[in-house]
This record gives structure tokens, sequence and C-alpha cells, in this order.
């Protein structure tokens, strides 16, 4: 049994829990690998966005270069002394502008003070005549860009390109003013922002690094644990750092070996992007215009307004935030977040320092709370199994158990049945050798001997018919002869015939049945009398010591109730549910002395349930033990 215990841990239970604990792994590397994924997801969103906008600012540069060779082709020398006028007038998109010439002078007049051209001059005048250095974030210069985009850009694209320049040269045209369209999506892949152009001039010194307004996850993992499980998704980064460095630089640092530019200042917190391209015959003319920054942030929410995929926006909302950190724009209008905590963010690019395309889950706890859905199941599912497992193993093992103490029993069994057949046998043997030998002439012995041998030969019959009815019963091959049978006449004939046994027994035998109208049962009347036999040959051997056995019968709304009372020893109570088992035995015949092949009381439940009945046992007070047998009544 052991042995068996033993195999079943070793080939079923342990593993099913090693299975269940790899599944549990596993659910946490998919986890792991679905987090990995939505944050790519978003983070692609965002590189999209940011690459949108910075293509936006590139056409706003182009549009700058193409406007200011067309107003010096129309206007000649009127637009070096009005070019402020000029451009505001033609371009919706400019806030003010001026010239300067060898970066020294200002040839624009002085305009009104509190006007926007003033404010443009007061903040980045001293910058634009070479007397004062500042911080300057500058863009790469358009050739550079329009190169490497060419090359990496499909067909496709390269004709849009064309397309766009042809309509705004016919743009350039009209006499109305204009404004840079949004550009839709151009189906790029999304790229960096560019990077600064290194200032030429060895004057230049870096700026120390920014810190971000923003802290996404990958950040707020590298500052929580020190290092990124995911490193493509950190970007190597070491900490809440921007990767736009402002320059301090002067003017003529930033025109010298280019013919256009763009750059941004942060100035008393204000952003003011520049625009600058030399006049196309003097180069030593250039032209300044700074955009209204209003403006642009009404187109580029226009760009927010149609993210990049519909499937990536529906979990998520965009937003760009400005310098201070506050959203300019929204992909969904009444959405409120901690701003400073997106989940995932991009940098806009140099044009636009200091601001972030950010996104923000809808619904944070979403994905834990479907993990943890999928956790709950799968535990429930696992335990389910091993409990499924643990229960079938100790199913099996008691089953086993079982059919071992029934393999038992039956050796036991046959043991005592060839004991008991044995007993007969050899008193049939004794005492026919006995009549053979010179003791058969006295005829007292001969008599003697005859009854003997008539007694043990019943004894025998009885042992092998009571075999072949259980063996016949238990494979379902007897057939009962079913009729009205009266139960009282059948009970009152079948104790007398055994009445002179039991009272050989030394025992008294009293009978209670009713005087008239006994309960009437359909059944098979031999079957029937074989489970009175049983009980009553049960009574005498093991309570003969009681002395007495009582036998009644009564009619109830149930049906008919048979009783078989004795004052023995009783029935232990560990052994009483059990002794209706097939060969069971509450003592070892061999050894106990008391006749039994443990198939009796077998017997007599199998009849009574082939009947529709039942029979049990009950404890006797004062003693002893009931038998009682339920019959249904003929309908």
């Amino acid at each position: 049994m052991k042995r068996i215990v033993l195999v079943l841990l070793l080939a079923i239970l342990l593993p099913a829990v090693l299975l269940a604990g790899l599944a549990l792994r596993s659910l946490r590397d998919q986890e792991l690998v679905v987090e990995s994924q939505r944050t790519r997801l978003l983070q692609s969103g965002c590189d999209g966005l940011a690459d949108r906008i910075n293509r936006f600012l590139e056409d706003l540069r182009v549009f700058h270069e193409q406007l200011v060779e067309e107003i010096v082709t129309e206007e000649g020398d009127r637009a070096t002394t009005e070019f402020d006028a000029l451009v505001r007038e033609r371009w919706s998109q400019a806030a003010a502008a001026t010239v300067v010439r060898d970066g020294t002078t200002l040839l624009t007049e002085r305009p009104e003070p509190g006007s926007a051209a003033d404010r443009f001059l007061t903040a980045n005048g001293e910058f634009l005549t070479n007397r004062r250095v500042a911080e300057v974030f500058q863009a790469a210069p358009l050739g550079a860009l329009v190169e490497a985009e060419t090359a990496a850009a499909p067909k496709e694209f390269r004709k849009e390109s064309e397309s766009l320049s042809a309509s705004m040269e016919k743009k350039a045209s009209a006499p109305s003013k204009w404004k840079v369209a949004v550009p839709e999506s151009r189906g790029l892949a999304p790229m960096a922002a560019p990077a600064p152009a290194a200032a030429p001039a060895p004057a230049a010194a870096a700026a120390p690094q920014m810190t971000r307004n923003v802290m996404p996850m990958q950040q707020r993992a590298v500052s929580e644990e020190g290092q990124m499980a995911d490193a493509t998704l950190s970007g190597g980064a070491a900490g809440n750092f921007s990767s736009l460095t402002p320059e301090s630089v002067d003017n003529t640092q930033v025109t010298s070996g280019a013919n256009e530019g763009a750059v941004s200042r942060l100035v008393d917190g204000t952003l003011h992007i520049l625009l600058w391209k030399r006049h196309p015959q003097d180069p030593s003319l250039t032209f300044w215009t700074e955009l209204d920054l209003q403006a642009v942030k009404m187109d580029l929410a226009g760009i927010l307004a149609a993210p990049p995929d519909a499937a990536v926006s529906s979990e998520a909302c965009f937003a760009l935030l400005d310098s201070e950190g506050a959203p300019a724009a929204l992909t969904r209008p009444d959405f409120t977040a901690d701003w400073s905590l997106p989940f995932v963010a991009s940098e806009v690019g140099p044009l636009l320092p200091r601001w972030e395309v950010a996104a923000y889950l809808i619904d944070p706890g979403s994905l834990n709370a479907a993990a943890r859905k999928v956790r709950l199941t799968l535990w429930i599912v696992i335990l389910a199994l091993v409990g499924a497992v643990a229960i079938g193993s100790v199913l099996v093992a008691r089953s086993v158990g079982d059919e071992m103490k029934l393999a038992a029993r039956k050796t036991d069994f046959v043991g005592n049945v060839s004991h008991e057949l044995k007993t007969p046998l050899t008193s049939i043997r004794m005492f026919s050798e006995l009549l053979a030998g010179p003791g058969a002439e006295d005829p007292q012995k001969t008599r003697h001997y005859a009854e003997i041998l008539s007694r043990e030969s019943a004894r025998l019959s009885r042992l092998i018919n009571r075999l072949l009815d259980f063996s016949k019963l238990d494979r379902g091959e007897m057939r009962l002869e079913r009729e009205p049978v009266d139960l009282a006449s059948l009970v009152r004939e079948t104790v007398g015939d055994l009445r002179e046994s039991v009272e050989a027994a030394g025992m008294t035998l009293s009978l209670a049945l009713p005087d008239s109208g006994g309960p009437v049962v359909a059944g098979d009347r031999d079957a029937l009398a074989q489970i009175v036999v049983n009980l009553l040959g049960n009574a005498v051997k093991y309570a003969s010591a009681g002395k007495s056995v009582e036998v009644s019968l009564e009619r109830t709304q149930g049906g008919a109730v048979l009783s078989v009372s004795d004052r023995g020893p009783g029935v232990p109570r560990a052994h009483r549910r059990r002794i209706f088992e097939r060969f069971y035995r509450v003592d070892d015949s061999i050894h106990s002395g008391i006749d039994g092949s443990g198939i009796g009381l077998a017997l007599c439940r199998q009849i009574a349930e082939r009947h529709g009945g039942s029979i049990r046992h009950e404890p006797r007070k004062g003693g002893g033990s009931v038998f009682v047998l339920h019959l249904p009544l003929d309908s």
C-alpha cells in the first residue's frame, strides 16, 4: 500500500505540482511580454506624433524660405525696410519679423511700444545684433534633413513632397494671407528628433543638461529600481534628463555656414521660435521671423486630433505638453491626469524644447485587473486540477486498498469454506469407516453412525447450496419466481422447521406473528425463507450464550417488517457498517471455532434488495442484536 501511494505521488501529484508552477511562471512572463508590447506600441504612437509635429515645423521652414524669396523678388528694397509688415500680411503664422545687416544692425524701424514686433525685439534684439550670447536650440539645416528623408522615404513620399512644394509655390502667387496646412501622416516610420547642429566657432559652450518636465514609466523604473528590465525601452537613460542641450552662442555663430536655419529660445519661461533666411543676392542681410506660438499650438492641436493608430488611441490619451508641462493639445479633450507622470513620452525636437508628446492610459488598472483575473482563473484551474488529481489518487489508493482487503477476505473465505467443507467430510469419512468396521454389528451404534452421517451430509449440502445461491445471485443468474407470499405463514413454517435445532443449542425461541391477515408480499418463497434461515442460523452460532431468540412480524404503513432479536454479545461498533459485505466476518472462523463463510448476511441483503426491500442491523437495548428486514407489500 505504501508503495502504491509513493508511486501515485511521484507519477501524478509531483508532475501536476511542477506543471502548475511552470504555468504560473509562464503567466508572469506573459504579463511582462504584454506590458512590454503595450509600452512599445504607445511609445511608437508618441514617436509618430512627434515626427509629424517636426515635419510640420519643417514645412514652416520651407514655406518661410520660399516666402522670403518671393517678397524679395516682388518688393525689392521695400522688402528690407518693411519686412515685418509684409510677412505678417502674407503669413498668418508669423508673429513678428526684422532684417539684420552683418549681424549687428536692425534695418526695420522701431515698432510701436507694446506691439508684437516691440516684444519680439525686446526679447531678441540684443541676440540678433550680437550684443549678447544666448542659449539657443538649433535645428539641423533643411538640406541635411531633406537629403536624409529623401534617401529613406519611398517614391510615394517623394511625390507627395514635390506636390506640396508645388502647392506652396502656387499659393505664393495669391494676394491673400497664407498658412501652412497641417500635414497628413506620410507613412514614414517614427524617427528621432534631429540633433542640434554643432556650433562651428570654438567659443560656443555647452549648457548643462536639462531635466524633463515629465517622468515616463521607463525613467520611473530606472529611478526606483536602478536599472531597466528592457534596455531597448529605456534608451540607456541614466536619469530623467532631456536629450536636447542648449548652446551658448551669438548670432554670428548661428548664421555662419548656412543660408537658412531655425532656432528656439526660452526667455523668462516664454518660448520664441525664430526662422532666418539670408538675402538671395545680398548675403549680408538676414531675414528673421518669429512664429506666432498660439497659431502654432492650434495647428498642432489639429495634428493630435488625428492620432496615428485608432487601436492605440482607444486605450490611451495622447497629450502635447508645452515647456511648462501643461497640455497644449489632447486627443481626448475631457481627459485629465497627473501630466508629470505619463506612461510613455517622446520629446518633440529642438524647435519645441521641453515640449513632449506623452501617452496616458485611460484605465491604468485595466492590464493589472486583466492579469489578476487571468491569474485567479489559472489558480482556480490549477487548484481544481491538482485537487482532482489528489482526490483521484486518494480514490485509487482507497480502491486498491479495498481490493487488497477484498482479496485478503477472499483468501480467508477460501480457508473458511475449506475448513467448513473439511469438517463434515471428515465426519462422513470417519463414520463411514466405522460402519465398515467391526463395530457395525451393534445395531445401536449403526443407527447412531447413520444419524451422524445424515446430519453431516445435510450440513454439507446446505453449505454447498448457500455457496451456489450466493454465486448465482452475485452474477445476476439466480431467477426469482415472484408470487404473492403470506409472510406470516412463511415465517411460521420456517421457524417450525428450525425450532428443534435452535432448542438443541440450549436456546428458547419465541415467535410473535399476527393472529390473522398477515402481510402479503410479492417474492420468491424459497429465497425469503433463506433469509429467515440465515438470520436464525447466525443467532444460534453467535448468540447462543444469550439463551433466547425472538422472531416478530408486523405490518406497517410502509410495508412488512420482520425482526430477529437475540441476547448475544452483539456486534462491535467498528464492524456494524461492514457486516453485510461479502466475505466479511467479525471473527476468523478457523480460530474462533465458529462455523461460517462470511456470505450469509451478504446473501440476505442481496435477496432483500432484489425484492425491493432492505435489511439492517440495530443494537438491542439491554444487549444483543436486532436484524430488521423490510419488504414492500404486494400491491
